[in-house]
């Protein structure tokens, strides 16, 4: 069997294109391959997050237009391990709290928070997004700053209790994760 008079036999091969000269068929494989690394470069770009030192800030429309960037970047820095990533993660962090401190629209306060989490920059930044992940997703005053401090901690709680997040637990915030899980966070913090 010649190469050429397998190629036009074979049926089974749904992606094979055949034609008279195999050097033709060669120029589409090529074609083809071409076209998938193109295809997968522009994927794997998408995925990318967004250049947050681009996003301007100087009045308030631009932080009220840069709500959006702000959820995206709690949302990556709650949705990544600890570990990875940590450019992307520091530019989240950088951008986030040059939001918070500009937004006209939304009010942050650490409160005694603050002394948990002091030893621990990672938590910090977990505890930041927390608290613009949930400002941002729900309609709460700025006056309902222990209501504002009781779900951050619950979404920054369920983060460290995810063990693909690799943060290292101290007996305080076992302490807390299991106070959460009985509904008893209120009372711990």
């Amino acid at each position: 069997m010649n190469h050429q008079s397998f190629y036009q036999t074979n049926k089974y091969h749904p992606f094979l294109f055949t034609f008279d000269r195999p050097d033709k068929n060669i120029m589409y494989e090529k074609i083809l391959f071409l076209f998938l690394v193109l295809a997968s470069t522009t994927f794997s770009y998408a995925q990318t997050s967004p250049d947050y030192s681009q996003i301007k800030l100087d009045n308030p429309d631009d932080y009220r237009a840069a709500n959006t960037f702000a959820l995206m970047a709690a949302n990556t820095l709650l949705s990544n391990p600890v570990d990875k990533n940590k450019i992307d993660r520091l530019n989240c962090q950088k951008f986030l709290l040059k939001w918070m401190s500009g937004t006209p629209d939304y009010g942050f306060t650490f409160g005694n928070s603050e002394k948990i989490l002091t030893n621990n920059p990672d938590l910090m930044t977990l505890y930041i997004a927390s608290m613009v992940k949930f400002r941002l997703e729900n309609k709460v005053e700025n006056t309902d700053q222990e209501k504002i401090k009781l779900e951050s901690w619950k979404i920054l709680l369920a983060y460290c209790d995810t063990p693909a997040n690799d943060v290292r637990l101290t007996n305080k915030l076992k302490k807390l994760i299991e106070a959460n899980k009985n509904g008893e966070l209120e009372k711990d913090l």
